[in-house]
């Protein structure tokens, strides 16, 4: 999982809090530090996955990394031609193939280009029943060549579930690292993550039991 990815995780994890005047340091052991009420407070980050994500051949594993290498592609032929950078999420109506990335790149671009908005949507029909929408955030000129683009979906619509033995040895793994988190915290948390806008974390829940307790974490 990439930083800004963890990040966009806490911060939503922090809105729910209802926090205000916080601030959010990138680190790596954890993973980062928000300073908050005059109190260090450190988050590690770790997503989980349904079970059948790692099953060989999986069909998940192939829709996201598809759709991953895609817009890979369209954000490296956009900076072809573009210094405008973005951030760019897009949301696919179908199961079907996905357009040309350079052909793809060249509509967003000349959409850019007409728009004065730092914020807006875009809607491209490929077809009656075929939609892309686009959510695009212009960035400052010094996010040059910014590519982490996000897909919100990925249409492999079976919501699987989450084994308990699993579970535990993502926390133990995170448990056993605490040794050498930075020693001048207040509090300690691991922040474990289902984003079921991926169909790797289409879980259901309800059923898990499972004790979240840890003396090397203040939370999870």
């Amino acid at each position: 999982m990439n930083k800004s990815i963890e990040k966009e995780y806490l911060e939503w994890f922090i809105n729910t809090l209802n926090w205000s005047n916080y601030d959010i340091i990138e680190f790596e052991m954890p993973d980062f530090i928000v300073n908050y009420n005059n109190k260090k407070i450190g988050f590690e980050i770790t997503n989980l996955y349904k079970n059948d994500y790692f099953k060989k051949g999986s069909l998940d594993k192939k829709c996201e990394s598809y759709k991953a290498s895609w817009l890979i592609s369209v954000a490296n032929e956009y900076y072809k031609f573009s210094k405008v950078p973005i951030l760019l999420k897009v949301f696919a109506s179908s199961k079907s193939n996905l357009p040309d990335p350079s052909l793809m790149a060249d509509i967003i671009y000349n959409y850019i280009l007409n728009t004065k908005s730092k914020d807006s949507k875009y809607i491209y029909d490929l077809s009656s029943d075929y939609r892309l929408i686009f959510y695009i955030k212009k960035l400052p000129s010094n996010f040059e060549m910014y590519n982490r683009w996000i897909f919100i979906n990925n249409h492999v619509d079976i919501v699987g579930s989450l084994d308990i033995e699993y579970l535990k040895s993502k926390v133990d793994i995170k448990r056993r690292k605490t040794s050498n988190y930075n020693k001048n915290l207040d509090k300690l948390i691991l922040l474990l993550v289902i984003d079921s806008s991926n169909a790797s974390g289409m879980i259901n829940i309800e059923n898990i039991d499972y004790d979240f307790k840890c003396n090397e974490f203040s939370e999870i």
